[in-house]
Order: C-alpha cells, then sequence, then structure tokens
C-alpha cells in the first residue's frame, strides 16, 4: 500500500474538506478561521480566503455558480467566489455557533443548524430566510435534504434523527437511533434511503420509505464516527480516532482499513469522480489517498 500524500495545511486543527465538482481543486477549513484551496494537479497552495474571525464549522460548494459556502463559530454564514477569490456575501441569522449545513439537491435552498438547537432555511434564489425553528437546545450535528426537497432530516446530539416538512418546518416524523449522537447523515439511492452513524458502533440505513432500518454495520468499537459517502455511492469512508475504514455500502464489508496514526479525526472528503479520499484531522495536515493505489 502506497503512504498517502500528506499537505502541512493549517495552523489548527482541519474542521472541514471538500473537493470541488471539477475535481480540480481541495478546499480545507480550520479551527484557526482560514479557509485554503489547493490545486489537485499537483497539490500546491493555491490561495486563502479570509473573513471568518473564529472557527469554520461546514463548507459546501455551491455548483451551478461555483460558489463556496461556509459557516462559522462566529454565526456567520459567508459566500465566495472561487474563480474571483474573494467574499461576495456575508447572511446573518444566527446568534449562535453554526454547526451544520446542507445544500439542497437542485441548489435552491440551504439550512443551516446552530450549538443551541436552531435551524435556518434560506432561499439561495433570494438569499432570505425561509423560516426558522428552534428545537430542543442539543447541538444540530448533521443535516440532509430529501431528493426531491420535500424534508429536511436533523441529526443532533440526541438518538434520534427528526424529518421536517420544507418549506414551513413542521416536525413529520421521529426515527430512533441505535447512536447518542448522529453525527453524520446522507441521503442515497436517489433519495431512497439514509446512511448514519454517530456515536456508537455501527453504521445504519433506514429505508425513506417506512423509515424501517436496513442493514446496521457493526464497527469495532464504541466511539464517536463520521462516515462519507464516495460520489459513486459504492464506498462510505468511516473516520475515528486514529484510524480511516473504507466499507462496501452494499454489504458493510470492510474493504480497506487505511493506516492512520493521528488523533482526533474531523474531516474527510471523496474527489467527485471517487478516485481520491482526503483526510483532515487534529495534526493540521491533509493526508490524501489514491483509493486506486489501495486495490
Amino acid at each position: 500500500m502506497k503512504k498517502p500524500i500528506v499537505i502541512q495545511a493549517h495552523e489548527q486543527s482541519i474542521t472541514d474538506l471538500i473537493f470541488t465538482n471539477d475535481n480540480k481543486q481541495l478546499v480545507s477549513a480550520s479551527m484557526d478561521s482560514a479557509i485554503r484551496v489547493w490545486d489537485t494537479a499537483t497539490w500546491a497552495y493555491k490561495f486563502e480566503l479570509d473573513g471568518h474571525v473564529k472557527s469554520i464549522s461546514k463548507i459546501i460548494e455551491k455548483k451551478d455558480d461555483k460558489l463556496l459556502i461556509s459557516t462559522s463559530r462566529d454565526g456567520s454564514i459567508k459566500f465566495w467566489d472561487l474563480e474571483a477569490r474573494k467574499e461576495i456575501l456575508n447572511l446573518k441569522g444566527h446568534k449562535n455557533a453554526i454547526t451544520a449545513m446542507a445544500i439542497s439537491p437542485e441548489e435552491t435552498l440551504l439550512a443551516t443548524g446552530s450549538k443551541t438547537g436552531e435551524i435556518k432555511l434560506w432561499c439561495l434564489e433570494t438569499m432570505e430566510e425561509l423560516a426558522s425553528v428552534q428545537t430542543k437546545s442539543e447541538p444540530i450535528l448533521s443535516l440532509s435534504f430529501a431528493e426531491n426537497s420535500s424534508y429536511l432530516l436533523v441529526g443532533k446530539a440526541s438518538s434520534r434523527m427528526v424529518s421536517w416538512s420544507i418549506p414551513v418546518m413542521k416536525k413529520e416524523k421521529t426515527i430512533k437511533t441505535p447512536f447518542q449522537t448522529i453525527n453524520s447523515l446522507c441521503h442515497l439511492a436517489k433519495g431512497k434511503k439514509v446512511l448514519a452513524t454517530g456515536l456508537g458502533n455501527s453504521v445504519g440505513i433506514w429505508k425513506t420509505k417506512d423509515w424501517s432500518l436496513e442493514s446496521n454495520i457493526k464497527l469495532p468499537a464504541k466511539t464517536s464516527y463520521r462516515c462519507i459517502l464516495a460520489p459513486n455511492e459504492k464506498l462510505v469512508a468511516v473516520v475515528y480516532d486514529h484510524a480511516v475504514e473504507l466499507r462496501a455500502v452494499k454489504t458493510g464489508a470492510l474493504n480497506k482499513k487505511l493506516p492512520f496514526k493521528v488523533k482526533g479525526v474531523n474531516a474527510a472528503a471523496f474527489s467527485e469522480d471517487s478516485q481520491f479520499l482526503a483526510v483532515g484531522a487534529s495534526d493540521k495536515k491533509i493526508h490524501i489517498w489514491n483509493l486506486e493505489d489501495l486495490s
């Protein structure tokens, strides 16, 4: 197995990573409040986006417009033009740290969640707030839109997923999980299934038709997990302290366990062609594997 490419990326822990839709850039966010952009042809540093004053929690690309959206512990939502390399909009609405964000499949809606349990829905055409709901005080940890944007699925520092109707943000369904917290949520199979994990010892897959648990993939030990789905939906990366596992979505079978000695694995991202996996952690570095070298 070839060693990963390692980039000394930030001054503090890395909090999120994404590959741009054209696969030409890798974007990293950090507790140092900086966003940095890397050239995937050479893995060289390109430029930095500055504007947040506290740790960045999430970054997402609005692919249609080649815009980057970032949220922060400072409560702000910023929009960046990646080609012009500058901030173009700053949305204010949360009074507390933003801890989760998701964009709808058609890229017309944005959802954000805060440390204090507040969820906001935004229109990306008018950049206006459409709805706001205050849930119980547990932090919002994960968000995922339905394939047709008919509901928003919310994961918190609790054992239950909750679906909220859109656009009125009315609670529809509460789904019990085997986790103590729900750190990751994502829809797959054209919205027919949801993959989730958190504090526990498994990754679960639910059918959205009736919210029955289709499979529960057992993991090595009880700890706090995050999962990242590959764009081709064949693999899921399960990350936790000192470990990165690649598992088959269909069977749950362990494909590869990547050598990773760093504690505090906070972020991971697949390239859009599912060829590369980038992992960021508390060592301030980005570790990048070419998955073709692992076969």
